[in-house]
């Protein structure tokens, strides 16, 4: 008798709900946006990014771990994932003079993009 509950069961499993999860953070971070205000505290704004950052590389370690997935195409993946981290957080510590609301705005825009197409790309392996 063949065993359900294998691991790669669980990272087929676990994978759509991370992917879930990084949707439902960048909702909640809208829905923050909205109703509270669009500036938001730069540490918090820092975790969440750290934060989201840090469930694709998990992702990518799970995959890495259990799958037949290429591991060149997941070394690139974990390296975009962290340049993006390094990247976004730069943004964050070096606010654009002028605008502050619309540079926060677009950068929310910006790092909603980016990770679902980088969650989008893991998703594929």
């Amino acid at each position: 008798m063949k065993d359900s509950f294998s691991c790669a069961s669980v990272a087929e499993k676990a994978l759509p709900v991370r992917l879930m999860s990084v949707k439902m953070l960048t909702f909640a971070a809208k829905q923050k946006q909205n109703n509270i205000s669009i500036m938001a505290n730069r540490k918090t704004l820092k975790k969440v990014i750290a934060g989201i950052s840090n469930e694709l590389l998990t992702d990518c370690v799970a995959i890495g771990m259990v799958g037949d997935a290429d591991q060149e195409k997941l070394s690139a993946l974990a390296a975009r994932v962290l340049a993006m981290e390094k990247e976004y957080i730069a943004r964050v510590n070096h606010t654009e003079p002028g605008s502050v609301r619309l540079f926060y705005k677009k950068l929310r825009e910006d790092f909603t993009q980016e990770a679902n197409q980088l969650a989008a790309e893991i998703a594929k392996l």
